[in-house]
């Protein structure tokens, strides 16, 4: 198998159509992912008969709660996708949610341990973009117990989102195998929805467990921004 290679263009493109070409080839990414995402939407309308105009025979119980089953299999796949981008840089990327998010990383966190004193990482350590969930929800638990959002920025805004059947902790019994006995050790701090916020959190609402051995927040940690009409 040859490695791949970059073909001869001729004339040679410029700095400004090459930035514009990957600027495009993000938009087109992010709009293909919109699509499939609208299409699972419309496969639970058409099972359920609620798309105007079209009507068939009645779903049994089994073809509805299998159709579920796909929705929810297409955006757990869909979230990591999120915020894999994110983590690697794409932080002010805009998304909405179209169906609650089922996720419970309990079976493959590891030791859960944690890393270091003073670390607020979440699911996603930095957030700038707009995230409106819609009213639909985050169910289960994060990776580590540790907030959906580390920090969100300034630009950063979350939406209509809902924590629902989560457990968020920082326990000293938590801490790193090594660290002696007699060592003063800051274990992070507990929060569900961010650890910092310098941006917008609006209509949001927290029914989470909430435990923390040093300092804990309902919908953050710490705020220096504007949380408004949220519920905890």
């Amino acid at each position: 198998m040859s490695m791949p290679s970059f073909p001869n263009v001729d004339p040679p493109i410029q700095r400004e159509d090459a930035v514009n070409q990957i600027l495009s080839s993000i938009a087109m990414e992010e709009l293909g992912l919109s699509h499939i995402l609208n299409a699972e939407g419309e496969k639970l309308q058409y099972i359920l008969g609620t798309i105007p105009g079209l009507s068939g025979p009645p779903a049994t119980v089994s073809e509805v709660l299998a159709a579920n089953e796909s929705v929810r299999g297409l955006l757990e796949t869909a979230v990591p996708w999120f915020a894999d981008a994110v983590r690697k840089g794409e932080t002010r990327i805009n998304a909405r949610l179209v169906n609650d998010i089922y996720i419970d990383d309990d079976a493959n966190t590891g030791s859960g341990k944690a890393e270091e004193a003073g670390d607020i990482s979440g699911m996603i350590p930095e957030y700038g973009g707009c995230f409106d969930a819609g009213g639909y929800g985050i169910i289960g638990n994060t990776p580590h117990k540790r907030p959906v959002f580390g920090v969100i920025t300034e630009s950063g805004c979350v939406r209509n989102l809902k924590i629902r059947t989560s457990r968020f902790e920082s326990l000293y019994e938590n801490r790193d195998p090594g660290v002696r006995e007699d060592e003063t050790f800051s274990v992070p701090l507990a929060a569900a929805l961010c650890g910092v916020n310098y941006g917008t959190i609006e209509n949001c609402t927290v029914e989470a467990d909430i435990l923390g051995d040093g300092e804990a927040g309902g919908v953050a940690g710490y705020n220096y921004g504007t949380i408004a009409d949220c519920v905890f």
